[in-house]
Parts: C-alpha cells; sequence; structure tokens
C-alpha cells in the first residue's frame, strides 16, 4: 500500500467512518489480488481459455480478476489439472475430482447444420382491425440461427429467431374497399442452458413492426358519389395507419410467440416419446453407470465431459487426456477411456435392445434427428486409438465435395 493511502484513509476516517472500513477492504483484497501474477487458465476440456490473476478461493470456487477489470468465477473442479494443481499450491487449499473419461467436442458449423432453418409459409388473413373486416394474403419468411455463448459450467445457446412477412389486403368498409400491402419485420430469441441437470428453455418475447399503404380505393357507387367516398375513405385511411400498422405488429408477434411456444412444445413431448421407448432394464443399466457429465461452451464449440463418480475403483491412466484441437472439417471429435470403451462392451448382451432404440430413432421426425442422418450420408466417421493404446479417439468430418 502507498504511502499517501493512510493519510487518505485516516482523513476520510474521522467524518465518514463507514466509508473508510470499506475501502480499507478494498484496497486489501485488490492487493492480494495483485500480488498473484497474470497467467494463462484454462477449463478442463482446453476449449476456453482467458488472461487472468487469482483473485479468491471460497466454497469450491475460485474468481479470476481479468485484464479489463471485471472478475468471472469458475468451479475449481473445472479448471485444468495444471490450474488446480496451482490454486492448490498458492491458496493451500486441496480438492479432488473424478477423472474425466471422456471429452465429447460438437462444433458450432455442425449445431448450425443440425438446429438452423430458414422457414416460407403462406396464409390467408381473415380478421377485424378497428372495427373493419379485412381480408387478404401473407407470406411470411422465419430464420433460426445459431449463436454459442462461453461458459464452463454449463452450455449456453441462444438461437435467434427472425422473420419478414409480406402481406396484401383488402378492408370492407360497406359498399368501399380500401386495398393495402404492408411488411413486417420480426425478431425473438430461444435461449438453451445444458447442464447435469437437464436441459433449460426460455424464449424472449417477440417484437415487430409493420408498415403499410393504400394501393388502391374502390366502391359501388356511380361515378360522383364514387370520388366523394374515394376522397373521405383515403383520409380515414392515413389517419388510421399508424393504429393500424400497431395492431398488425402485436397481433404478428403474438403469432411468432404462440408458434415457437407450439414448437418447443412437441419437441419436448416428442423427446419424451424417445426416451419412454427405451426398455426399462437398458435405462437403468445406463442410470447406474458412474459418471457424471459435464457441460461447457465457447463460441465455437460444445463440450461435454464425463468424470468418474463411482462407486468402485476409478479407471487407472497410463497417460493425460489428448486434446486434438477441433478445427474444420472437423464437425465432432471424441476422446473415450478405454474404461469407458470396455463397459460399454461389457453389455453386449443388449445389443439387441439397443439397436430396436437406435431404429427408433431413425425413425424419428424429429427435425435435428432426421438432418442428422441425412448429414452422416455426406461425412465421415474415423476412429484411432492413441499411441498408448489408453484412448480412443474418433473424428466426424464431411467428405471433401459437401464442405
Amino acid at each position: 500500500m502507498s504511502t499517501q493511502r493512510p493519510q487518505v484513509l485516516r482523513a476520510v476516517a474521522g467524518r465518514y467512518p463507514l466509508i473508510a472500513i470499506a475501502v480499507v477492504a478494498v484496497l486489501h483484497s485488490t492487493s492480494w489480488a495483485v500480488s498473484w501474477p497474470l497467467r494463462s487458465w484454462s477449463d478442463d476440456t482446453g476449449a476456453y481459455q482467458v488472461q487472468a490473476r487469482l483473485f479468491r478461493v471460497s466454497e469450491g470456487h475460485v474468481r479470476l480478476l481479468k485484464q479489463d477489470g471485471r472478475t468471472t468465477t469458475v468451479p475449481l473442479d473445472r479448471l485444468s489439472p495444471a490450474d488446480q494443481e496451482y490454486v492448490a499450491r498458492v491458496s493451500g487449499q486441496s480438492f479432488a475430482a473424478g477423472p474425466t473419461v471422456a471429452v465429447i467436442r460438437v462444433s458450432r458449423t455442425l449445431l448450425v447444420e443440425l438446429l438452423s432453418e430458414t422457414r416460407h409459409q403462406q396464409r390467408p388473413i381473415q380478421t377485424t382491425i378497428l372495427g373493419t373486416s379485412v381480408r387478404g394474403q401473407t407470406t411470411a419468411q422465419t430464420t433460426t440461427g445459431v449463436t454459442l455463448h462461453s461458459s464452463v459450467q454449463r452450455a449456453v445457446l441462444t438461437l435467434p429467431v427472425r422473420g419478414a412477412a409480406w402481406s396484401t389486403t383488402t378492408s370492407f368498409s360497406g359498399p368501399v374497399q380500401v386495398h393495402s400491402c404492408s411488411h413486417a419485420r420480426y425478431a425473438s430469441a430461444i435461449y438453451l442452458a445444458l447442464d447435469g441437470n437437464g436441459l433449460r428453455i426460455r424464449t424472449a418475447p417477440t417484437q415487430a413492426v409493420s408498415h403499410s399503404q393504400t394501393t388502391g380505393i374502390s366502391s359501388s357507387f356511380g361515378p360522383l358519389v364514387g370520388r366523394i367516398a374515394h376522397r373521405i375513405a383515403a383520409r380515414v385511411a392515413a389517419t388510421r395507419r399508424p393504429q393500424y400498422d400497431e395492431i398488425a405488429a402485436n397481433r404478428l408477434a403474438t403469432q411468432v410467440d404462440v408458434q415457437i411456444a407450439a414448437n418447443i412444445a412437441r419437441t419436448r413431448q416428442e423427446t419424451r416419446q424417445l426416451a419412454s421407448a427405451a426398455p426399462r432394464h437398458l435405462a437403468a443399466s445406463a442410470a447406474e453407470f458412474p459418471i457424471d457429465a459435464r457441460f461447457s461452451s465457447t463460441p465455437e464449440a460444445l463440450a461435454v465431459r464425463l468424470v468418474w463418480r463411482g462407486p468402485g475403483e476409478p479407471p487407472v491412466f497410463a497417460s493425460p487426456l489428448p486434446k486434438p484441437a477441433l478445427r474444420p472439417p472437423a464437425l465432432l471429435t471424441a476422446q473415450l477411456h478405454k474404461s469407458l470403451v470396455a463397459r460399454a462392451l461389457a453389455h453386449a448382451d443388449q445389443a439387441d435392445e439397443l439397436t430396436e432404440v437406435v431404429k427408433r430413432l431413425l425413425a424419428s421426425r424429429l427435425t435435428p434427428l432426421v438432418r442428422a442422418q441425412q448429414l452422416s450420408r455426406r461425412g465421415t466417421l474415423d476412429t484411432a486409438w492413441s499411441d498408448d493404446q489408453e484412448w480412443l479417439l474418433v473424428r466426424f468430418t464431411l467428405a471433401a465435395e459437401n464442405r
């Protein structure tokens, strides 16, 4: 602490003792953090890295002070082995995490192939706005994308939903018909968070704007009365146009929200049906498998780490987990420890049941599964053992002509 700090604190403490106490606490914690060197930190999958200083260790978490002055909190057992050893050495705390038996990385490119889509819809319009009957036709185009976010505690995705709609309508007011065209844009988002407790989904309310204009006015009146009716209808339409557009935008936003909610509900129902179709003893065997799933994500990939949790002796490792880079054109990589492979092969007697489950998955109409089947025909799945025969390496790539 500099020599000026005690003088400043004494001057403040006389009139503002609480502020002085807070300043002392901040200076103390900051000095403690700055005393540790700036270093590179990474998670246990090697997919997430940050330059930061160790700030605090407490209750199974570490807080890191980044170069921009912000802090981030990370569970201790999600740090790389080297970082865990560093924290244990400088803080005097020790902790044990189960060994990693598998790491699966899914590239953003693969997630885009499975989850993104563009839909075109045409539907009739038959409604009432401001007491006027409206008939017409609308054409809409909706695009769903995929965005991955950095997180070492869970896999976090956003599916942005954007679209546009073009409509031609006729408003009927007695013998007068007002013909219009409109263009609307809308945007929403679906937020996904995947961790060991399951998948959580929430949506953002759709925002929409609509702009319309009159393209013509017709009536069944004669020429003289028709001209008068035309002028009156044009004046009324111009006056009501802003309110009309606001109502149309709100209704469009509601329709999109209802459609998104229906799609999510249908996907959940189909997923539950697929899960319930698995033989009970096969599901029970999977439930007894002594591993936990840990999820993380970066803007480039989603990672799943399987950690041994017992009971029984954990696998013995002859070599550390290899970390091949996930780079194009690899869409998916997996590193499986031989103990995991041996456990799977030990249940060969359940091969018939597992085959039946796979058949049900292939027959599913879930869009991601359908696309996965189509994608599998365009790519190549390569497998190889590490040099010491400890790890099975799996890599899925697209054929050169399909990239």
